[in-house]
């Protein structure tokens, strides 16, 4: 399961979570699902008019978290 943005995974992994350091990271979710957590498209929107570097840094760190996501989901399935 993908979890977009911080809060969602939040609810789901406990109210620890912090985005910043725990994106990425195939965690156990309720009933044992494996989930991961990514940023928000939204994030992204905001950075792109007012931190254009910040904004490509940040959409490869996208990019890659849904890679890696598609990856797990070609082994489930």
């Amino acid at each position: 399961m993908a979890c977009i943005g911080g809060p969602v995974a939040q609810v789901l992994t406990g109210k620890y979570f912090k985005i910043t350091e725990d994106r990425s990271q195939w965690r156990k979710g309720p009933r044992g699902l494996k989930i991961i957590t990514t940023l928000h498209p939204g994030y992204l929107i905001r950075l792109r008019q007012t931190d254009p570097q910040a904004y490509e840094r940040s959409r490869k760190l996208l990019l890659d978290d849904l890679c890696k996501e598609a990856k797990e989901a070609k082994e489930i399935i």
